[in-house]
């Protein structure tokens, strides 16, 4: 993922509660930005915000954040199906 604006937005969901993690935003000129990303349990149907990104700078990579080992019935976990910048 690359590119520039000023959100990042993710499309995803929780899995079995309310799944939060931290993320990092690289930026090209090697900057980096952690976020908390949290998605309410899919049944919640709600929408949580976009990330801010920095103005002025280009997006090089994200790394998202590690919440669960994998899907496992009972377990929280998050599921990211779409991402991008505007």
């Amino acid at each position: 993922m690359s590119g520039s604006g000023t959100t990042l937005g993710l499309v995803g969901t929780g899995d079995y509660g309310t799944a939060s993690g931290t993320g990092t935003v690289i930026y090209t000129d090697g900057t980096t930005e952690p976020f908390t990303l949290t998605f309410p349990d899919w049944w919640a149907n709600t929408t949580p915000p976009g990330v801010p990104l920095q103005a002025g700078k280009t997006v090089k990579y994200v790394t998202l954040p590690d919440v669960s080992e994998g899907a496992t019935q009972g377990q929280t976990a998050m599921h990211i199906f779409a991402i991008g910048i505007g």
